[in-house]
C-alpha cells in the first residue's frame, strides 16, 4: 500500500526533527569539554586571586594564554575524532577563528575597563561573567536551550556572590561560577 501525502509529510517532519536533535546533541557534546575548560579556569583564577591579590594580572595572563591553547587542541581532537583533517582548508579556517575571537573578546573587556572604569575589584571581576553568561544565553537561542539555562544560572550566581556574598565573592565565583561551568559541561555531554 503506497504511503498518503500526509503519511510522506509525517515522516519527512520526524526526520527533519531527529537531524535537528542531532545537531544539537552534536553541539552540546563538542561544546562540553570547552565549559569544563573554563570552569577549571574560574575555580583556579578566582581563588588564586584571593588568596593571592598581588599576582592576579599575571596568573589571569597565563590562565588565559594556556586556556585558549588548551581549547583549540581540544576543538582539534575533536575534528581528528569526528573523521576530518586537521590540516584541511575548513579547520584551518576555523583554526584561527578561535584565537581571534577570544583576542576581540580581551580587547572589548579592556576597552569596557578602559572607558567604565570598575569603582571596585569585585564589580571588575563580576563583568566578565555577567558578559560570558550574556554570551550564553544569546548563542542558546541559535543552538539549544541548555546554552540559556547556563547562561541565567551563570548570571544569578555571579550577582548573587556580589550582592550577598561582597567579601567573600572572589572564592564565591570561583567555586560558584566556575563550578556551574564544569556542571554544565557534564550536563552538556549527557544528551
Amino acid at each position: 500500500m503506497p504511503m498518503t501525502p500526509a503519511e510522506a509529510a509525517d515522516s519527512l517532519k520526524a526526520i527533519e526533527k531527529t537531524a535537528h536533535t542531532s545537531a544539537v546533541s552534536h553541539r552540546y557534546a563538542r561544546s562540553a569539554p570547552h565549559l569544563m575548560l573554563w570552569g577549571c579556569v574560574w575555580c583556579c583564577g578566582y581563588i588564586l586571586t584571593d588568596l593571592a591579590p598581588r599576582f592576579a594580572n599575571g596568573l589571569w595572563a597565563v590562565l588565559m594564554i594556556g586556556a585558549v591553547i588548551a581549547a583549540m587542541l581540544i576543538g582539534r581532537a575533536q575534528q581528528r575524532a569526528a573523521g576530518g583533517n586537521p590540516g584541511n582548508a575548513e579547520a584551518e579556517r576555523f583554526g584561527w577563528r578561535y584565537p581571534a575571537a577570544m583576542f576581540l573578546f580581551f580587547c572589548f573587556i579592556g576597552a569596557v575597563y578602559t572607558v567604565m572604569r570598575p569603582v571596585s575589584y569585585a564589580a571588575q571581576a563580576a563583568f566578565v561573567p555577567l558578559v560570558v553568561a550574556c554570551v550564553y544565553a544569546i548563542m542558546g537561542l541559535w543552538i539549544g536551550w541548555r546554552f540559556v539555562v547556563a547562561g541565567i544560572v551563570l548570571a544569578a550566581l555571579t550577582l548573587g556572590g556580589f550582592f550577598y556574598l561582597p567579601h567573600h565573592f572572589l572564592i564565591w565565583q570561583g567555586i560558584a561560577g566556575g563550578g556551574a561551568l564544569i556542571l554544565a559541561g557534564f550536563w552538556f555531554r549527557k544528551v
